[in-house]
């Protein structure tokens, strides 16, 4: 786990120099603006967060390269849920357990924690299978979307 941007930086500067990869100042961007992240979030979301923040502007595709990097060397998490089309991102942490609640109608998705489901799932045990992360999606309604069925129906 890498809890700050300095840390990340370091790793991600020997990674790049392991792997012969240019160390770009856009790649250096991209991975402050994923530690500037508050919760999950898609490529497109950082690409316009650092094109609205930056008077460096990157492309989509240094931004999507990048956290692939990223990706590689553990510095962040990919999740892509069922019915939604886009792959969400996250820092890479130690909790070896995330839950999330989505929208079925307009893909909106929020992380929650609820410590007594998690140690309910840890507690479980597989024969012949030792659990070592798990991830629990539930799909509904937001709030939102809920009012609109409610004025169309």
């Amino acid at each position: 786990m890498v809890n700050s941007f300095e840390t990340a930086k370091e790793k991600l500067t020997a990674y790049l120099t392991e792997t012969k990869k240019s160390k770009t100042i856009a790649r250096y961007n991209v991975l402050k603006a994923v530690y500037e992240q508050k919760s999950c979030f898609t490529a497109e979301e950082l690409y316009q967060q650092i094109n609205a923040n930056s008077k460096d502007r990157v492309c989509f595709a240094t931004v999507y390269n990048t956290l692939l990097i990223l990706q590689d060397c553990k510095l962040i998490v990919k999740y892509r849920l069922d019915n939604a089309v886009s792959q969400y991102y996250e820092v890479a942490s130690e909790t070896e357990y995330h839950h999330f609640i989505v929208c079925s109608e307009c893909g909106a998705m929020r992380k929650f924690i609820d410590v007594r489901l998690q140690n309910t799932i840890r507690s479980k045990t597989f024969k012949g299978f030792k659990a070592q992360k798990h991830t629990l999606t539930i799909y509904g309604l937001c709030t939102a979307c809920s009012r609109k069925k409610k004025k169309k129906g």
